[in-house]
């Protein structure tokens, strides 16, 4: 196979590198030559004279990717001899790479809402070129090996995992941006609730007057909740299996108090009004929360199943 080379100046990796900070910031639609050139810290002129438009950076972007799969997937040939392990490690390249680079994942898909053009047309196609004859040999060696089933035509097969490619791609772009959505609430309430709740409890900034006739044990609940939050916004950062229970706990924790602040006010307990509403809208978002995070966690499970298929 042909090596993938492609030309490029220093001024040009950095005006790259800021055009995928913006992207995987704000998506392809918003990056903008004038955001870019701000970004960089000069005039759009100047980022003219280094690529004519945000199309020619999208070119290059595709370009420098085809270029990177090429590299990978050579070095993954020599590596690994079996066509099912090579399979494997060629995934989890692509796999590895996406996640450290989500912006080349996004320029992918936003070649599919761009006006066609003959420089995008022949950019794309290079690398599903590129992508599809090194899957197409490993799979042509696993088929001749027995380790493949070969009673498909080889590409028929590699259709299929292609395929099956694209829709994991899609699957992660999705959930990326639900947890980054996710981890940013989290972080925010936790710290609000944190910040709230310590200084009632240690009467901190005259907060206990401010607060008025407020419930202990109800402050105690929203502080364990507000370090669930945080933990569980560790968890997601991280890409942890367990980063949802944490706010199954929290949850457990307001609807528990909920049901114990109801049992409280109907015995004649003083409170402030807002509490109960605060209380609710609290357990709710927890939940809201919960399930969430559920949803990222099934779907990074389907994610690793598929990739050990593969």
């Amino acid at each position: 196979m042909s090596t993938v080379t492609t030309s490029i100046t220093q001024r040009q990796e950095e005006i790259i590198a800021a055009a995928g900070q913006l992207i995987t910031e704000s998506g392809y639609a918003k990056l903008t030559t004038k955001r870019l050139a701000e970004r960089m810290q000069f005039s759009e002129a100047a980022l003219y004279r280094h690529f004519s438009s945000k199309q020619d950076i999208l070119v290059k972007m595709l370009e420098l990717l085809t270029a990177s799969v090429q590299e990978r997937m050579e070095l993954v040939a020599s590596q690994e001899e079996r066509p099912d392990q090579r399979m494997r490690a060629m995934f989890d390249s692509h796999f590895t790479y996406f996640k450290a680079h989500p912006e080349y994942l996004m320029a992918i898909f936003a070649t599919n809402f761009m006006e066609r053009s003959p420089e995008i047309d022949e950019a794309t196609t290079n690398l599903m070129e590129v992508m599809r004859g090194h899957l197409k040999a490993v799979v042509g060696q696993g088929q001749k090996a027995g380790i493949f089933i070969g009673s498909i035509p080889t590409d028929m097969l590699v259709h299929i995992v292609m395929g099956t490619f694209r829709r994991t791609m899609k699957t992660i772009r999705a959930t990326s941006k639900v947890r980054s959505i996710l981890i940013g609430l989290l972080i925010f309430f936790g710290l609000l609730t944190l910040f709230l709740s310590t200084s009632i409890l240690l009467d901190l900034f005259d907060m206990r007057e401010k607060e008025g006739n407020y419930v202990q044990f109800v402050v105690l609940a929203n502080f364990f909740a507000s370090v669930l939050y945080l933990v569980a916004a560790f968890g997601l950062v991280a890409r942890k299996t367990w980063a949802r229970y944490p706010l199954w706990m929290a949850s457990v924790v307001l609807v528990g108090t909920s049901l114990a602040f109801a049992w409280y006010v109907y015995q004649g307990g003083i409170h402030e009004q807002h509490t109960s509403m605060a209380l609710v809208f609290r357990s709710l978002l927890t939940l809201a929360f919960y399930f969430t995070a559920a949803w990222i966690g099934r779907d990074q499970q389907q994610i690793n199943k598929t990739t050990e298929r593969t």
